[in-house]
């Protein structure tokens, strides 16, 4: 009974739950990783039963999943997360939750075996049937059931879907309409690919005549000296998609300064830019591999010169409208409530610039990290005046970082053969210039770079969507919303996006519990400082 006691002196009750509910989410989340990453729902496809054609779709049910939770979490964040405190505070102490804990564990097990069955036919002992089918959906249905009970007992979820009902319906909706939306849309990557693929060979044509080569059949185009493929997937649909997301954000973001129906012309705009922009850069790769260095061109230029692309399209598109009276209420005003985040996002994106122009550009682009690192330091001093005044170490913090370290190494080892996550050899440091490169690298990861994310993320865009006047919000009013979208923003800048959301969210998490920027930029360095600690250990650089 002492014993109890001094844990929940040490630990407050709503800490309590916060932690506890991001114990099992996380929990659920690498169970769903697990058998997404173990079971192969191609490898039933063409199957004559009808039981089996049915689990074909379980990867497009599992996408409409995750874009109802995040449509939830989303419309309703902030009155979900009300009543997530109203129950930490007061009923918390009552709920059995390591009951359902054991139970969603127990349903995972038969989940895990039924899987074994359904998706490995052929090779296990056990052939499917209409029972093991059964078994599948009851244990998933289980599985998800007990998570939410162990979260919060079921006169909780009933309350939250009474008064709610609204929310819950929007999310339906919309994540219907994303799910349904995607599939339609796929089909579009043919003939967009086809007017891609003549787009490029026009502009190629105002610096060759007789040496172009095109296959529009095989879809081989560029020189004699130098071809590429233009894949449907180069067409140009998932630019369309990233900057009408961006649009759609910023739409919201700036709903109270932008003028509607006006406002919605950006997205038909910002589409048809980064299409043109699209065919620019396969051009330009051609040039490129033509003309200078083939290795260049399908390297760096192919990697970064797309993502260069989207933040100049949505930044421009962003700059642009809110200096337009066309699309904004009051020029002036917008450009007053835009000053003050320079500070936070200068260092941000100029590093980002930076380092994507030198991937593009240079073969070995990381031997000039040090180069990186000079300029991140450079940036924060001339910003310096929005750094922290305060530090303190706060073990809440600390195991956050911890937390987010182990997490992250768990999802990119899960995820690392199919990333695309450059490798490359540490350098030798018993010389001079190979010891110099690692001090820079280290100081990059756990100094340079958290304080520069966190300055972006944390200190300006998690209150940014909180309100238009972001310096003045206290972070333990900002919204479980605005943790979310800040971190989704958060993740896909990164390789390993899914371990960036995770990230993402435990920092915001951090700065609203702590009230401060401090926190998560600890936080931040403790999981970079023990990710930097296994790379030099193992020489596992695909972490970093």
């Amino acid at each position: 009974m002492e014993h109890t006691q001094r844990i929940r002196s040490f630990l407050p009750s709503r800490q309590g739950w916060c932690g506890r509910a991001a114990i099992i989410l996380g929990l659920f989340a690498a169970q769903g990783l697990w058998l997404s990453y173990r079971f192969d729902a191609a490898s039933i496809a063409g199957s004559e039963d009808g039981w089996r054609r049915f689990f074909e779709l379980t990867p497009l049910l599992l996408r409409f999943a995750i874009s109802l939770f995040i449509a939830v979490a989303v419309l309703g964040g902030n009155r979900l997360w009300m009543h997530a405190q109203t129950f930490a505070e007061t009923a918390q102490q009552h709920h059995r939750w390591w009951i359902w804990f054991c139970w969603q564990w127990i349903a995972f097990g038969f989940l895990s075996a039924a899987s074994f069955v359904v998706f490995d036919e052929g090779r296990g002992e056990v052939p499917f049937s209409a029972v093991w089918g059964m078994i599948w959906i009851v244990s998933a249905l289980a599985t998800s059931i007990c998570c939410l009970f162990g979260l919060a007992p079921s006169w909780f979820w009933g309350n939250f879907v009474r008064r709610e009902r609204g929310i819950l319906l929007a999310g339906l909706a919309l994540s219907l309409g994303a799910t349904v939306g995607g599939r339609l849309f796929q089909r579009l990557w043919i003939p967009l690919g086809d007017s891609t693929f003549r787009l490029v060979e026009f502009w190629l044509g105002f610096f060759y005549t007789d040496s172009i080569v095109s296959d529009v059949s095989a879809r081989l185009l560029g020189t004699t000296t130098f071809c590429v493929e233009i894949a449907p997937q180069c067409s140009g649909y998932e630019g369309i998609g990233l900057v009408s997301v961006f649009v759609l954000t910023f739409l919201a973001v700036f709903r109270q300064t932008l003028r509607f129906p006006h406002a919605w012309l950006l997205l038909p705009i910002g589409a048809g830019v980064i299409w043109i922009c699209n065919s620019l850069r396969i051009a330009t790769l051609i040039l490129i591999g033509t003309e200078y260095s083939a290795s260049v061109a399908l390297g760096g230029f192919h990697s970064q010169a797309g993502w260069i692309l989207f933040n100049l399209v949505s930044l421009g598109l962003m700059s642009a409208a809110l200096k337009s009276r066309f699309f904004t209420k009051s020029v002036d005003k917008t450009v007053r409530a835009a000053g003050p985040a320079t500070p936070y996002l200068m260092p941000f994106l100029a590093l980002t610039a930076l380092s994507m122009i030198i991937a593009a550009m240079v073969e070995d682009a990381m031997s000039l990290y040090p180069l990186l690192v000079i300029a991140s330091m450079y940036l924060l001093w001339l910003h310096r005046s929005v750094l922290p005044r305060t530090w303190q170490c706060s073990r809440y913090a600390v195991l956050h970082g911890v937390g987010i370290y182990a997490i992250w190494v768990g999802l990119a080892w899960l995820s690392h053969p199919t990333s695309g996550a450059i490798e490359y050899p540490l350098p030798d440091c018993r010389t001079i210039p190979g010891l110099t490169w690692t001090v820079f690298r280290i100081v990059g990861a756990v100094v340079t770079v958290p304080l520069i994310e966190e300055l972006a993320f944390r200190g300006f865009l998690l209150r940014r969507l909180t309100q238009i006047e972001f310096q003045a919000v206290n972070y333990r009013d900002v919204p479980l919303a605005a943790v979310v979208c800040s971190s989704v923003a958060f993740g896909v800048m990164h390789e390993y996006w899914l371990g960036g959301i995770v990230a993402g969210i435990s920092y915001g998490v951090v700065a609203r519990q702590g009230r401060n920027l401090a926190d998560p930029i600890l936080a931040h360095a403790v999981t970079n400082g023990l990710l930097t600690m296994t790379v030099l250990a193992t020489g596992a650089t695909w972490l970093w």
